[in-house]
Parts: C-alpha cells; structure tokens; sequence
C-alpha cells in the first residue's frame, strides 16, 4: 500500500506497507524481503527522476490519478 503525505516544502513522502502471506510451509528470507525492498527503492526512484525530467508526463499522470481516484 502506498501512503502519500505533502512534506511541507511543496514535496512529497511517500510511504509504503508490505504484506506477505505464503502458502503452506513456504518461508521468506529476511535478506529476500529487504532484496526486494531495495529492488523497488531503485525503481521508485529511477520513476521519480524521469518524471523530473519529464514534467509534462507527471501533470498528464496527476489527471489520470484524479480522474480515475477522485
């Protein structure tokens, strides 16, 4: 789930809550979880500099958000 909360210098912080339910006697790793939190850091990132770079992109985006989210 992700939480989006204005940071009070006209920014944002973006929260974000993971669960994990497995099947049978199926375990995770902690190295696996915190692997995979560090895949989705760099992705979020990767986003939010071509966003920067493309302001264009992220004002059509915003619209779509709040068209279909109100």
């Amino acid at each position: 789930m992700f939480n989006f909360e204005g940071s009070g210098n006209g920014g944002s912080i973006s929260k974000v809550t993971s669960k994990y339910f497995t099947v049978r006697d199926f375990s995770l790793k902690e190295e696996e979880i915190k692997a995979g939190k560090e895949r989705v850091l760099a992705m979020y990132k990767a986003v939010e500099a071509f966003l920067i770079q493309n302001p264009v992109v992220a004002v059509c985006l915003n619209i779509l958000f709040l068209f279909l989210f109100g």
